[in-house]
């Protein structure tokens, strides 16, 4: 969920471009919606609605073997998302150049093959946001997020003699349905790199899109919405670096559990005492939402649930 603080904002009118400011809070903008894929007159105030990875608050212990809690991902009724892909256990996803390289290209040969649309991303050291365009109402923004993956992954690992899995099993993502939160998403990916402490300029920083909206030879990226909603680019440069408190899909550090805290969490939805009493199946399945669910380590999770550290590294690396 983005929680922005009050901004300055332009209001759409007659003949309207952005450049009139006045300030608008993202709360008073939710039902603004012209983005592409909506229908006229809707008013949708889902802005900035909550990733897939908020942890549901569960009411009854689930016992092992019975299907755990896992939210389903939200659909969009522009068909525009916020995507956010992470290291397997917080690794760094990019170790040279070369591979930023290979990645923006996995993302075009994917594009060129599903056909969705770009319109922002940045690739940090071990995250990664994508702001994209589904094309169909059918079209799964899972299908897509593998058609890139999965190519890198490969490549990731031959490069750099591992194996394994590259990517945390679950990306997280967030529908895009006014033309406020849009904008204000686009400005959240390409200042990653600034809040980050990575540049002090988001020119500066060679793997994200703002570059591509200056550069009239760019072919991965769709700008022109972005910057017709703008009397013209100088004011979208100045929205871009406008200082925000801006958290869309914001990347937090996993939670560290001490063993005592880590044990009566996992007992609040999963009966531990049961978990060795499970045929293989229904155990790994139990293991698995549990290591999505803490992010825990192997090591700290084999200790509390005593089970071996083997057993559940083969688990996660599925």
């Amino acid at each position: 969920m983005c929680k922005a603080g009050r901004s300055t904002w332009w209001r759409k009118s007659p003949g309207w471009r952005f450049g009139s400011q006045v300030n608008v809070s993202s709360q008073q903008a939710k039902g603004t919606f012209c983005l592409p894929g909506s229908k006229k007159n809707d008013n949708i105030r889902r802005v900035g609605s909550r990733g897939r990875f908020d942890l549901p608050v569960i009411e009854n212990k689930y016992k092992i073997g019975d299907n755990m809690p896992r939210t389903a991902r939200e659909k969009s009724q522009t068909g525009i998302y916020h995507i956010m892909l992470r290291g397997i256990d917080k690794r760094d996803l990019f170790l040279k150049e070369s591979e930023y390289e290979k990645f923006i290209d996995y993302i075009q040969k994917a594009r060129d093959k599903s056909e969705f649309t770009v319109y922002a991303y940045c690739l940090m050291t071990n995250h990664i946001h994508i702001l994209l365009k589904t094309q169909t109402e059918a079209q799964d923004i899972g299908d897509i997020v593998r058609r890139i993956t999965v190519g890198y992954a490969q490549y990731h690992n031959v490069q750099n003699g591992r194996t394994g899995h590259l990517f945390q099993n679950r990306f997280r993502s967030e529908v895009v349905e006014s033309d406020v939160y849009f904008l204000e998403v686009i400005r959240y990916i390409h200042q990653n790199p600034l809040k980050a402490g990575m540049v002090n300029n988001i020119e500066d920083y060679k793997w994200s899109s703002y570059n591509a909206y200056f550069n009239t030879e760019n072919i991965l990226v769709e700008t022109s919405f972005a910057l017709g909603l703008f009397r013209d680019t100088k004011h979208f440069e100045t929205f871009m670096k406008q200082k925000n408190n801006d958290q869309c899909l914001e990347y937090n550090p996993k939670t560290r559990y001490s063993d005592e805290d880590l044990k009566e969490f996992v007992s609040s939805f999963v009966d531990i005492n049961t978990l060795n009493e499970l045929d293989t199946r229904s155990r790994d399945k139990a293991l698995a939402n549990i290591k999505e669910v803490t992010t825990s380590s192997n090591r700290q999770l084999s200790r509390v649930l005593n089970i071996g550290r083997g057993i559940i590294e083969k688990v996660t690396q599925r």
